[in-house]
């Protein structure tokens, strides 16, 4: 498969290289960032501005995550941290860094990937499903 008429690779083959040479030929931008550290979101959100411009800032998908498969009582405080951080403090600082350009422009969408175990509960996720119950912060973005 060839991805593009200018891009050399016939087919893809998931290898740093392979993975270096797609980022030539598409409008990609990888990077490491923990979601829970706000100086890494906005260097991250920075960084896909400067490389697309702020007037294509059309989506947010909201999407990491961790969970422990562990009872409350199991669970360390190092572990519920982790969870909230991931899960809960991750989108808010996100959505914090993005929406400002959404909001200039009047224009964007924010989809944040939930789980039924936010509104279910599930013994054995009690961390992740209190990280996951976000409706009702979704109902404040004014």
């Amino acid at each position: 498969m060839q991805l593009s008429a200018t891009c050399p690779i016939k087919k893809i083959v998931i290898t740093l290289t392979s993975l270096l040479r797609i980022f030539d030929c598409v409008n990609v931008l990888g990077s490491r960032c923990d979601v829970s550290i706000s100086s890494h979101v906005n260097s991250l959100v920075k960084s896909a501005v400067d490389k697309f411009g702020s007037d294509t800032t059309d989506i947010l998908v909201n999407n990491a995550g961790v969970a422990f498969d562990k009872k409350l009582l199991d669970t360390s405080e190092e572990e519920w941290d982790q969870t909230i951080d991931t899960n809960l403090k991750g989108v808010f600082l996100f959505t914090k860094a993005i929406l400002p350009y959404m909001i200039q422009r009047n224009s964007g969408v924010i989809v944040n990937i939930n789980s039924g175990a936010g509104k279910t509960g599930f013994s054995d996720l009690s961390s992740y499903c209190a990280s996951k119950f976000v409706r009702g912060w979704l109902k404040v973005w004014h």
